[in-house]
């Protein structure tokens, strides 16, 4: 049995509660992945009307909780891409994802279990909230005719998020 570290376990936390915010939330013909691999492997747009939301921790800023501690403060910067299949969908889709985060979810401690070649949760365990400190919302422009991109490029969308699980870690 293995544990996700911290910031593995803010990916995961992140990627449920998205995926059932989206669920309830009626949104259907959307999945949450974490890696461009995985988005570029899916089908996107077209008369399916798929979309595609990316989560991807970027850059961690680490402080000392106190002078002379080994105790840290993390506060995490987290990459939210929509790939939509239409300008509307983009547009609907962040203003959706950016009401439902603005208020944080919980922190789970997740353990693993191996079976094979294969990886899968075993428990979680909630361990706190994760706080939204900010949010950019940015359209990605590639400045070419959405005609010239990839499907998946045509209508795309980035959320950069500043967490905090306000807790000091050690």
């Amino acid at each position: 049995m293995a544990t996700y570290r911290t910031s593995r376990s803010i990916e995961a936390s992140l990627i449920q509660y998205l995926e059932a915010e989206l669920v309830s939330g009626g949104w259907s013909n959307i999945s949450v992945e974490k890696s461009f691999n995985r988005v570029y492997d899916l089908a996107v747009g077209g008369a399916s009307k798929k979309a595609v939301i990316c989560v991807r921790l970027a850059e961690t800023d680490i402080a000392r909780g106190e002078i002379g501690s080994d105790s840290m403060i993390k506060n995490v910067m987290v990459l939210i891409d929509i790939f939509a299949s239409s300008d509307g969908q983009r547009l609907d889709l962040k203003d959706f994802l950016v009401s439902k985060l603005i208020i944080g979810c919980v922190f789970y401690n997740y353990t693993t279990v191996q079976s094979g070649r294969s990886t899968s949760v075993n428990t979680k365990t909630a361990d706190g909230r994760l706080r939204i400190l900010n949010i950019d919302d940015t359209p990605v422009n590639f400045e070419v005719g959405k005609s010239e991109l990839d499907v998946h490029d045509r209508y795309r969308h980035r959320l950069n998020l500043s967490i905090s699980r306000g807790k000091l870690e050690t």
